[in-house]
């Protein structure tokens, strides 16, 4: 059962041509492995994935890229549910530079979710993250954060999901001369609904505007996405 045990492992290789920048190409090789178990009212979910590239040229170092993910969920009779999760994603190059360097991500959380209503359901996500980076002082950073999200969900005739994560982020280096300080307010909202039998319409909005102590570094991504299909 894929919710109360599972296990699954996959290897790949795969090559990549670039002819007219032979140093680009390269070979690749991927393992993942996945598993989850159940347990009355405990679950447990682990995911890791190692990525490694070899380049046929010096203009790029190759590299490995792991990521790994894990949480562990009590869920009571009720519905509510709380979840405590670890992620970690290290990139680890066989030759440094300032623009390629080693650097290890992350990020532990613990989520509480309460139902509303029958198909709904509030949460609240404490986050603490930090990026580690030997080779380069002004790279590392601490974050702390709280995700506040809504979902809701009707079936196959629409859905809501929507989450606001204020926060802050500090760098290491106090006289940093490439990153600054900034306050996070990061707002997400996805949607999907039918508008007739065959007509049904999608919605992505994310909005994370970065207000910094040194102000010309202020900056603001927004985007939005709208979408109408008709099934036939």
């Amino acid at each position: 059962s894929y919710f109360e045990r599972f296990l699954r492992l996959t290897g790949s290789l795969g090559r990549r041509e670039a002819p007219d920048t032979t140093d680009l190409s390269f070979d690749r090789f991927i393992a993942e492995g996945e598993a989850r178990i159940s347990s009355g009212a405990f679950s447990a979910d682990l995911t890791s994935l190692g990525d490694r590239r070899e380049y046929d040229g010096a203009a790029r170092s190759d590299y490995w890229f792991v990521y790994t993910t894990g949480g562990l969920t009590w869920t009571h009779n009720s519905g509510a549910a709380v979840t405590a999760r670890a992620e970690s994603e290290l990139l680890y190059y066989d030759v440094e530079s300032r623009t390629y360097f080693d650097n290890h991500f992350i990020r532990g959380s613990v989520r509480l979710r309460v139902p509303a209503s029958e198909n709904s359901h509030f949460s609240i996500e404490p986050r603490i993250a930090s990026l580690r980076c030997e080779s380069f002082t002004e790279e590392r950073y601490d974050e702390w954060s709280v995700v506040i999200g809504f979902d809701l969900l009707g079936s196959e005739a629409y859905w809501l999901t929507f989450s606001w994560e204020p926060g802050y982020r500090s760098y290491a280096l106090e006289d940093n001369p490439i990153y600054s300080d900034f306050r996070i307010n990061r707002l997400s909202l996805m949607a999907s609904g039918k508008l007739a039998d065959m007509l049904s319409a999608n919605l992505f909005v994310s909005h994370d505007p970065e207000k910094h102590t040194r102000r010309t570094d202020d900056f603001t991504i927004t985007m939005v996405s709208v979408s109408v299909s008709l099934d036939f």
